[in-house]
């Protein structure tokens, strides 16, 4: 990227004026890929109040060249709001692509119409650098424009791609908090973000965050979606959280109450006589056990760092005086040497065997 054209706004003193009404049924800015197009936008202009009007008239009667020429300047700059306003950031353009610009001229000044239609190519280059702010162009003369404004335009962008925009210096964290970039070289992990999303899924945030709907419906919809891909058995189903440690909160909570409508309601309190003990490893990273206790659950640690839990000490707690009580086994899949961690294999065994819930936390392993 050759400039911040975030910062570029700022250094030059625009004045992103607010996003323009639509004048008919279309989008301002639509989305396909990595090609952002733009609908024709006209000229704003701020008045002595502080507000934002329309800039009207045409070009040789009761307009100048050189007031289009910055009609055509607050044109792009109009633009640039919707594109901000549509994409979050202006560092996602990679470069304009093409533009059509429309100047509302009679016959005494048509030589002027490219020289006009310079002012919204201009602010372009200035923003988003000598190559990435130009493209190809048409200049046009039209003989009349919506609302009698003296110029309008439309354009095409190309977005940066996901890994691009990634790589790039002076990101978000760095601009807004002035956190650096550092190396991931574990996975996905949380306290490092989780991981990258590839362009598709970021773009599916953005169109998503344009509407509303009834989440318990999209819930059930977006779990059957999910369970249809993992290729869940019949009966079995998929439930989205907003991460790990509400993933456990849930979970857990389900293996408590199970369909009970009165321990639901009551829960995080909890009676001797529910299934609310829960068993973990002790040589796993405990911290996450208090997304197990906020439900009401009381954790038993078996093993310790030194000495992980093995299935044999699993197998004495599921068959001694708790058994019965037992309302989940929560296994981290985490990476160990293979003397020193119970297998996987060895968990769902025994769980299948005393009839006790495993509940697998491989957050870091997707």
């Amino acid at each position: 990227m050759e400039t911040d054209p975030d910062a570029q706004i700022a250094k030059l003193g625009y004045d992103l004026p607010p996003v323009p009404q639509k004048a008919g049924l279309y989008k301002l800015v639509n989305v396909i890929g990595n090609r952002c197009l733009v609908s024709g936008h006209g000229p704003f202009a701020r008045r002595n109040d502080g507000t934002f009007a329309l800039s009207k008239g045409s070009v040789g009667e009761s307009v100048t060249v050189a007031q289009a020429k910055d009609a055509a300047r607050e044109t792009a700059i109009s633009m640039l709001a919707s594109l901000r306003d549509e994409l979050g950031s202006l560092r996602r353009v990679r470069r304009i692509v093409r533009t059509l610009g429309l100047v509302n001229a009679d016959k005494s000044c048509v030589q002027y119409i490219p020289h006009i239609v310079d002012g919204f190519s201009e602010v372009m280059r200035d923003v988003f650098g000598p190559v990435g702010g130009v493209g190809t162009r048409s200049a046009v003369g039209a003989g009349t424009l919506p609302f009698n404004i003296p110029v309008e335009v439309e354009a095409e962008f190309e977005l940066q791609p996901g890994e691009e925009l990634a790589k790039s210096d002076g990101h978000i964290y760095q601009r807004l908090f002035g956190l650096r970039s550092v190396i991931n070289g574990i996975g996905s992990l949380t306290s490092l973000g989780g991981s990258r999303m590839p362009p598709a899924a970021t773009q599916a945030m953005v169109e998503a965050s344009m509407h509303f709907v009834d989440l318990n419906s999209l819930q059930r919809e977006c779990g059957k979606r999910i369970a249809e891909l993992c290729r869940c058995p019949p009966g079995y189903g998929a439930f989205i959280t907003t991460g790990s440690a509400a993933g456990l909160a849930v979970t857990t909570a389900a293996c408590i109450a199970g369909s009970n409508p009165e321990i639901i309601h009551r829960l995080p309190r909890t009676l001797p006589s529910d299934k609310h003990l829960v068993i973990m490893d002790g040589g796993n990273d405990c911290r996450w056990s208090q997304s197990v206790m906020t439900t009401g659950a009381k954790v038993q640690f078996l093993g310790t760092l030194r000495r992980p839990m093995t299935a044999a000490q699993l197998e004495k707690e599921l068959r001694g005086p708790n058994r019965g009580r037992h309302a989940c086994i929560v296994f981290y899949d985490q990476v160990r040497p293979a003397d020193q961690v119970m297998s996987l294999e060895a968990a769902v065994k025994l769980s299948k065997q005393y009839r006790v819930p495993l509940v697998v936390d491989a957050a870091a392993q997707t």
